[in-house]
C-alpha cells in the first residue's frame, strides 16, 4: 500500500512539473511573438538630480480634466496646449479625439469638440513623445551671422508684459553686453545676469509678472526669470520668444518656462533658471511658444441656461518609457604654477578646458574640509564655452597663516562642473612651513589699455632680476603662456587674443600675482537711446516715429525703416522724426535697423495697430414733449456720448453707441434750426464726431414710430423664445 501511494505521488508531481514547463514555454513563446509584432513599454523613474544628464527620453504624456456646468449644453469645445514638435522633440502619437489646429502664434492646439455633453464631462488624452538633448556643436552653423528672416522679426517687438523698449531695460541690456559682438556670448551674459540677480521665490508660482516688475523687485520663479531675459535679449536686437514646457524639477514633473532665441540662423533654447544655454537636457517636454508671457487654454460651451462652469485641468502625468543618461565629454585639466605653498601666502590655480559643446558651465573649486587650510576666492565661476575652443579659468587660492608649524598639510582641491562632463578633477596642494616664497622679480604692463574688439592684447613682460627656475604665466580666458626664465632674456612682448574676460592674469611659481584690466573699443558706440511712437493709429493718417540717437562724431550714421534708408549725419546727438503712414487696418510690424558706416549695429521691431475709427451719423430726429429722440447709425462701438447745441451740452441715455442703429434719448428740446455736434469716444482712435442740423419732418415721425414698433416686436419675440427654451429644457413641452 505504501509503495503504491509513493508511485501515485511521484506521478502526480511529475505531471505537475510537466504542466509548469508547458506554461513557461507558452509564456516565453507569447513574449517572443509580442516582441516581434508589438512593443513592450514600461515606466521608469528619473530623479531630478539626474535630469541634466538625460540625453534621450521617450515618454507617454497623459492629460486629464473635468468640466462641470449647470443647464443644457449643446456643444462643448476645449482648446488645449499639448506636446508639439520642436528642434529637440518629436510627437510620435496624438490621441484620436484631438482635432489639431493652429492658433494665432502657429502653435499646435488640440481641440476637443463634444456634442450634447453631460456634466461632469471627463476627458483623457494620451500622447507619446521622443525628446533628445539639444547641443550646440556645429561650428559652421555658429558662424552664421545673417540677419533674421522676416517671420522672425516679430519676436523683436515689445509686448504688454515684455517691455523691451523701456529705457531702463534697454540701458541695462547694453551695459551687460558691452564690448561683446558674438550673439551667443550676448545671450549667455544676459542669462547669467538674470540668474544671479533675480531671487527664486516660490510665492510667485501662481502669478505672471511683467518684465519691468521683475527688474524692479528682482524676484519670481521661472516665468519671471524668462520674461526679464526675453526683454533684455530683444533690447539688444536678439529675437526671443516665451516657451511653455514641462520639465523634471525638484518637485517632480512641473510646468516650466524657458526662452528660445534666434541666433546662428536657428532657434536656440535657453533655460534661464537652470542656466542651460546651448545645452538643454531631454527632460524638457515642449508644448508651445508665444510673443508675450501669456499662455492660452480656453473653453466654450453653447446651450441654454449654461452657468457655473468649472474646468479642473489636471497636471499632465509623465510615464517615462525609456531614457539614456549621457553627456558629451569635455577635456578639463586642473593645474597650478606650484603645488607647494608656505603659510599665509597666495597662489593661482587654473583649469584648461576643451569643451565639446557650446554652453555656459558652472564651475566650483572647493578646498579640503576640516582644518581651514586653504581658502578659494570667488570659488564659483560661470564660464561661457565655445565648442572646440580652449578656455582658461583662474582662481586665487590663499593658505592660512594660523597653522601649526610642526606639520605639513596636504589639501586636495576639487573642481566640480554643473554638467559633470569633465569627470572628477582633483589637484593636491601641499602647505608646508619649509616652503619659502620669493619676492616678485618681474614686472608687466599693457601696451594699450584700450584694445580693438578684433585686435590683440599686447603685454610687455620684464624678467630682469629673475633667476633660472622662475616660471611666469601670462594669460587670459582664451590664451595662456608659460615663460621659463633663462639668463640673458630681460623682456618680451606677448600677444593675447581678445576673449570674454577683460583681465590679463600674470603669476609665477613663487606665489606672486597681478592682474591688468583693459577695455574693448570698436564695440558699438552709436545706439538708439529712445524711441517714441504711437501704439495705435488711424488708417491713412500720418504719424511720427521719433528716434533719439547717440554716437561719436565723425561716424556715418543712418536708419533703415522697412528697407527705406534715412541718412542722419555726423552729429553727436541726433533726434530724428520719421513720418509714417499705414494704409491697411490690422497689426503692422515696422523694422528698424541702425547703421554705422553700412554695418548694422542695432535692430528692433515696432508693433503698431492701424484701425478704422467708427463713423457716426444722425439718421432721424423726433421731439416729443420735452424729450428729443435721435436715431444714430454707428459703424462701431463708441462710448461717453455727448451732444452740444446752442452753447448747451447734454448726456443722452444710453451713454454708449453700438454697431448699427442706436436709439438715444435726450432730456431736453434741441433747436432743430441750429447746428448740433454729436461726440463720442473710441478707445482705439479717440474722439469721433458728427456735425449737422436737425430738421424734423413727417417722415422722421413715421420713422420714429416704426423704430419703436420694431423694438417692441424684438422684445416680445425675445421673451417668447426664452420661455420656449425653458419649457423644452424642463420637459414640460
Amino acid at each position: 500500500m505504501m509503495k503504491i501511494m509513493n508511485e501515485l505521488t511521484f506521478k502526480s508531481v511529475k505531471r505537475s512539473a510537466s504542466k509548469k514547463r508547458r506554461i513557461v514555454a507558452s509564456c516565453l513563446f507569447l513574449m517572443l511573438v509580442f516582441c516581434f509584432f508589438g512593443k513592450i513599454t514600461y515606466a521608469i523613474e528619473l530623479s531630478p538630480e539626474e535630469a541634466r544628464y538625460v540625453s534621450f527620453m521617450e515618454a507617454r504624456v497623459i492629460m486629464e480634466g473635468v468640466v462641470s456646468f449647470s443647464g443644457k449644453a449643446d456643444e462643448l469645445a476645449i482648446n488645449l496646449s499639448v506636446p508639439s514638435s520642436s528642434p529637440w522633440q518629436q510627437v510620435l502619437e496624438y490621441p484620436k479625439d484631438c482635432h489639431l489646429v493652429r492658433d494665432a502664434e502657429n502653435n499646435t492646439i488640440c481641440q476637443l469638440r463634444v456634442s450634447d455633453p453631460t456634466s461632469p464631462y471627463h476627458y483623457h488624452l494620451e500622447f507619446r513623445v521622443r525628446t533628445e538633448a539639444f547641443y550646440l556643436t556645429n561650428n559652421y552653423e555658429m558662424n552664421n551671422s545673417s540677419p533674421p528672416p522676416l517671420s522672425v522679426w516679430k519676436y523683436l517687438a515689445p509686448t504688454e508684459n515684455i517691455q523691451s523698449d523701456a529705457p531702463e531695460i534697454r540701458e541695462l541690456a547694453r551695459k551687460i553686453v558691452s564690448g561683446t559682438s558674438d550673439d551667443f556670448e550676448k545671450v549667455a551674459k544676459l542669462a547669467i545676469w538674470v540668474n544671479r540677480n533675480v531671487k527664486y521665490d516660490e510665492r510667485y508660482a501662481t502669478e505672471n509678472k511683467d518684465a519691468l516688475w521683475v527688474l524692479k523687485h528682482r524676484r519670481g520663479v521661472c516665468a519671471e526669470f524668462t520674461t526679464l531675459f526675453i526683454a533684455l535679449a530683444r533690447a539688444v536686437g536678439i529675437p526671443a520668444k516665451y516657451s511653455y514646457v514641462y520639465a523634471l524639477g525638484k518637485n517632480g514633473w512641473e510646468s516650466h518656462a524657458i526662452a528660445e532665441v534666434y541666433i546662428y540662423g536657428r532657434w536656440i533654447p535657453v533655460d534661464v533658471l537652470w542656466l542651460e544655454i546651448g545645452n538643454l537636457d531631454a527632460t524638457h517636454v515642449y508644448f508651445s511658444s508665444y510673443r508675450d508671457n501669456k499662455i492660452s487654454n480656453d473653453i466654450m460651451i453653447k446651450g441654454v441656461g449654461v452657468a457655473d462652469v468649472k474646468w479642473d485641468a489636471k497636471d499632465p502625468i509623465f510615464d517615462v518609457i525609456s531614457a539614456e543618461k549621457k553627456l558629451p565629454r569635455d577635456k578639463i585639466v586642473l593645474e597650478t604654477a606650484s603645488s607647494k605653498m608656505s603659510f599665509g601666502v597666495e597662489n593661482v590655480v587654473f583649469a584648461k578646458i576643451l569643451p565639446s559643446t557650446t554652453k555656459v558651465d558652472r564651475l566650483v573649486l572647493l578646498p579640503c574640509k576640516g582644518a581651514n587650510i586653504l581658502k578659494v576666492k570667488d570659488d564659483e565661476k560661470y564660464v561661457i564655452e565655445k565648442a572646440g575652443k580652449m578656455r582658461y579659468v583662474y582662481w586665487r587660492v590663499f593658505s592660512s597663516k594660523n597653522l601649526d608649524p610642526r606639520y605639513e598639510y596636504l589639501c586636495p582641491l576639487t573642481l566640480n562642473s554643473y554638467y559633470g562632463s569633465g569627470g572628477v578633477n582633483v589637484l593636491n596642494m601641499t602647505v608646508s612651513p619649509e616652503v619659502h616664497t620669493a619676492p616678485r622679480c618681474w614686472s608687466a604692463v599693457l601696451m594699450r589699455r584700450e584694445v580693438p574688439k578684433d585686435g590683440e592684447i599686447k603685454v610687455l613682460l620684464n624678467t630682469r632680476g629673475c633667476g633660472e627656475g622662475t616660471k611666469i604665466y601670462v594669460g587670459n580666458d582664451v590664451k595662456l603662456y608659460r615663460i621659463d626664465v633663462e639668463n640673458g632674456i630681460n623682456s618680451q612682448l606677448l600677444f593675447l587674443p581678445v576673449g570674454n574676460d577683460r583681465t590679463v592674469h600674470i603669476f609665477d611659481n613663487a606665489g606672486n600675482y597681478i592682474s591688468l584690466n583693459f577695455t574693448v573699443t570698436g564695440a558699438t558706440r552709436v545706439f538708439i537711446r529712445n524711441i517714441i511712437y504711437p501704439r495705435t493709429v488711424r488708417v491713412n493718417s500720418t504719424f511720427n516715429i521719433t528716434f533719439e540717437i547717440s554716437n561719436s562724431p565723425g561716424e556715418n550714421i543712418s536708419l533703415e525703416i522697412n528697407e527705406r534708408e534715412i541718412k542722419l549725419g555726423d552729429k553727436k546727438k541726433i533726434i530724428a522724426a520719421v513720418p509714417m503712414r499705414l494704409e491697411e487696418a490690422g497689426e503692422h510690424y515696422i523694422k528698424v535697423e541702425l547703421m554705422e558706416s553700412g554695418n548694422t549695429v542695432e535692430r528692433t521691431m515696432l508693433t503698431v495697430h492701424a484701425i478704422v475709427p467708427p463713423k457716426i451719423e444722425v439718421r432721424s430726429a423726433y421731439i416729443h414733449g420735452n424729450v428729443t429722440h435721435l436715431y444714430v447709425f454707428s459703424t462701431g462701438v463708441c462710448k461717453n456720448i455727448s451732444v452740444f447745441s446752442s452753447g448747451k451740452g447734454w448726456r443722452p441715455t444710453p451713454s454708449e453707441l453700438e454697431k448699427g442703429t442706436n436709439h438715444i434719448v435726450i432730456e431736453g428740446v434741441l433747436d432743430t434750426n441750429s447746428p448740433i455736434t454729436l461726440r463720442c469716444f473710441d478707445e482705439s482712435s479717440g474722439i469721433v464726431e458728427w456735425k449737422g442740423t436737425l430738421k424734423s419732418s413727417p417722415l422722421d415721425v413715421l420713422y420714429f414710430y416704426f423704430q419703436q414698433l420694431l423694438e417692441r416686436a424684438k422684445s416680445i419675440m425675445g421673451g417668447l423664445l426664452t420661455q420656449l427654451k425653458i419649457l423644452m429644457v424642463s420637459g414640460s413641452w
